[in-house]
């Protein structure tokens, strides 16, 4: 068995072990907005998804992966695949609720581009 299938499976028993009715694992509302028309005008529907996740409500000033200085309010952390891009707005119990201003999170050479964990902040680039 080689690393990754180790990661994958450890990801697999950390999300069995955070859910349940008595675990951490709570409900995240994505919604990605509609295309915007050369006049800034939707076109198409706002795009809804819910995950489940793990979320950490802490304010805190960082490095975006971009080199960017920001202020995370919210860390989701995504034990299973996702579909997340930065804009997206997630919404959870709680009060929480903001767009991803990055996304990071350990990579999985076997998924084309996946994860085998994903974690977003929600927050704001300090500066312009």
């Amino acid at each position: 068995m080689g690393y990754g299938a180790l990661i994958r499976d450890g990801v697999a028993l950390a999300k069995r072990i955070t859910g349940g009715a008595d675990g951490v694992l709570t409900t995240v509302t994505q919604r990605r907005a509609a295309a915007r028309d050369g006049y800034g005008d939707p076109i198409g529907a706002d795009v809804v998804t819910t995950y489940e996740a793990i979320v950490e409500s802490k304010t805190r000033t960082y490095r975006t992966s971009s080199g960017e200085e920001a202020v995370s309010q919210h860390t989701v952390s995504f034990l299973e695949p996702v579909d997340l891009r930065a804009g997206d707005e997630l919404t959870a119990p709680g009060g929480v609720h903001g767009q991803i201003i990055d996304i990071g999170g350990l990579m999985d050479p076997a998924a084309a581009g996946g994860r085998f964990v994903t974690v977003v902040h929600l927050g704001y680039r300090v500066g312009g």
